[in-house]
């Protein structure tokens, strides 16, 4: 047994191939891909998002025992943290 794991999921430019589609909830978010599975992790969540310009994620959500880290990989991008917006 080693102590890394590895896995891909693709060129991030089709990132829109992972659909996360939780059960019982109606939404659908498209280019969103957890990597928890993936590589076994037993303490943090990863996800990765793409979003169109201009739109992004339609619901509003907080987290009690994890924090939360972003990373834009575009020079325009921002997120809201509460009743601020970061860019």
């Amino acid at each position: 047994m080693s102590n890394y794991s590895k896995a891909s999921i693709g060129k991030l430019n089709n990132l829109e191939q992972h659909v996360f589609a939780p059960e019982g909830l109606p939404m659908k978010l498209v280019g969103k891909a957890f990597l928890g599975d993936l590589v076994n992790l037993t303490s943090m969540e990863v996800s990765l998002n793409k979003d169109v310009p201009n739109t992004g994620v339609n619901f509003f959500h907080s987290h009690k025992n994890n924090e939360e880290l972003y990373i834009f990989l575009s020079e325009h991008g921002g997120t809201r943290v509460k009743k601020i917006f970061i860019t």
